[in-house]
C-alpha cells in the first residue's frame, strides 16, 4: 500500500511519520497514521464520497473519482479549472492535510480546506482526538443474540459512518435483503448501503465494535 507522507519539518524533507493512505483492511476506507497508529479516519467511497470527508462534496475547484475493483483500489482529483494552482500540503507540525489555492490578485496560497476538522472545538473527553473511543457509548447489558433478533435494528440518520476495518459487502443485496443477512448473524452490529446514489443499492455489514461513531454528515444506517 502506498501513503502519502509529510516532510519530517519544514527544512528536513524526508518522510515524516504523518501520513495519508486508503486502508485495504475490510472494506476499503481513507485513513491518517501517526506513525503505526491510525489518527484519523476519512471513512469509505459511498459513492458521492468518503463517509466522514464532508469537504469532499461538489465544488467548483476540484473534482474527484474513486476505483475500487478486484485489481486495484485508488483515489484521484483533477482541477475543474487548468488556469487554477493548487497543492496538498502533509503538515507534520500540526497533523493536517491541507489544500491550498494560488489567489493571483493577491499573490499568495489561500488555505480551500483542511483534515481533520471533526475532532476541532468540539466538547467530548479529550481521549476522543487520539481515536481512543474508551470512554464513549457502551452496552450496559450482556450481548444477547435472541433479543437483538426480536427487537431489530434501529435506524440512525446525519451520522459519521463507523470504521470498516471489520466489515463485509455485497454490492447486489438490497437494503431488506442486508437487513435479513445481518439478522441472521449475530456478529453483526450495523448494516447501511454500501453506495447511497440513487436511493442506495449493495449491503455493507459491520462486526465488532463500531468505532468513530459521532453526529456528523450524511451518513445513514441501522444498528442493533
Amino acid at each position: 500500500m502506498r501513503r502519502v507522507s509529510a516532510w519530517k519539518n519544514w527544512d528536513d524533507s524526508s518522510p515524516g511519520d504523518f501520513t495519508w493512505g486508503i486502508s485495504l483492511e475490510g472494506f476499503p476506507q481513507v485513513i491518517m497514521w501517526k506513525g503505526s497508529k491510525e489518527f484519523y479516519h476519512g471513512g469509505h467511497w459511498s459513492g458521492l464520497g468518503f463517509s466522514g470527508a464532508l469537504e469532499l462534496k461538489a465544488n467548483p475547484v476540484f473534482e474527484f473519482k474513486f476505483v475500487s475493483n478486484e485489481d486495484e483500489v485508488y483515489y484521484t482529483y483533477s482541477l475543474r479549472n487548468e488556469s487554477l494552482v493548487s497543492r496538498i500540503v502533509m503538515n507534520q507540525t500540526i497533523s493536517t492535510r491541507q489544500r491550498y489555492i494560488w489567489i493571483e490578485k493577491a499573490q499568495s496560497w489561500r488555505l480551500y480546506a483542511s483534515v481533520p476538522r471533526d475532532n476541532l472545538g468540539l466538547d467530548r473527553p479529550g481521549n476522543w482526538d487520539i481515536m481512543d473511543w474508551t470512554q464513549g457509548c457502551f452496552l450496559t447489558e450482556k450481548w444477547n443474540c435472541e433479543e437483538r433478533r426480536k427487537h431489530g435494528f434501529a435506524k440512525l440518520s446525519g451520522l459519521k459512518a463507523p470504521d470498516t476495518s471489520h466489515s463485509w459487502v455485497n454490492e447486489s443485496m438490497s437494503l431488506n435483503e442486508c437487513r435479513e443477512k445481518g439478522l441472521e448473524n449475530c456478529s453483526c452490529k450495523a448494516y447501511a448501503n454500501s453506495d447511497v446514489r440513487g436511493g442506495g443499492s449493495g449491503c455493507l455489514m459491520r462486526f465488532g465494535d463500531l468505532w468513530d461513531i459521532r453526529v456528523f454528515g450524511w451518513w445513514s444506517g441501522s444498528i442493533c
